[in-house]
């Protein structure tokens, strides 16, 4: 187990309030790269994934877990949202989510994003406007769907992709109108997938270079 010395989420900016829609952490994954859960990886005491319920508690009305197992889950004090399809990967829980919200505009983050930038997802929320969601995209044109806004207009084109067996999020986004939002490297939400990264992390609150990802 490591634990970080830097108090980087005590000294973190109160989130601004967004009343107008809810917030998904997206925790089903299984880890694959990591070797272990991610979601009970500890830092400051508590596990990474209730670092970021916490922040978004602070912001959003109403905030859900996407994931399976809700009694491992239980101490977070959230409603988890199981997978209505199973094995669809991450596709399936933001279906499950938007199927079940009380808000039509819904901000979905993956759970081992540690620092969540509000600033950002406030430039999500206004890009959203009129259309059916918004998602960030690097400078190498690598667009970042778990860290993005989805209306619930997209349901039917996500459920459409599962069905013909396409669960690749960002092919969903050539049949819905969402809007990009172009970052800087330095901006774009950078996420801890293997052991080195959760190490280079808790060793001063930095990321190692991000590697690039099809999109």
């Amino acid at each position: 187990m490591y634990l970080i010395e830097k108090p980087w989420f005590a000294s973190c900016k109160a989130p601004p309030i967004i009343p107008n829609a809810a917030a998904v952490v997206l925790a089903g994954g299984n880890s694959t790269r990591m070797g272990q859960d991610k979601r009970f990886l500890t830092f400051q005491g508590r596990p990474l994934i209730e670092h970021v319920c916490c922040q978004l508690r602070g912001a959003f009305p109403e905030v859900w877990v996407a994931a399976n197992d809700m009694t491992r889950l239980a101490f977070l004090n959230l409603p988890v949202i199981p997978d209505a399809m199973p094995g669809q990967g991450p596709i399936g829980g933001i279906v499950s989510a938007l199927a079940i919200s009380n808000f039509d505009l819904n901000f979905f983050v993956a759970c081992d994003i540690p620092l969540i930038d509000f600033t950002l997802v406030e430039r999500l929320m206004c890009a959203a406007t009129g259309c059916d969601g918004a998602v960030p995209v690097t400078p190498e044109g690598q667009l970042e769907p778990l860290f993005a806004v989805y209306r619930k207009s997209l349901l039917p084109v996500m459920r459409e992709a599962i069905a013909r067996g396409n669960r690749r999020i960002r092919d969903v986004f050539a049949h819905g109108r969402v809007n990009t939002i172009p970052l800087h490297d330095s901006l774009a939400p950078r996420n801890l997938n293997t052991i080195e990264e959760y190490r280079a992390f808790l060793t001063d609150g930095q990321f190692l270079p991000a590697k690039a990802v099809p999109a």
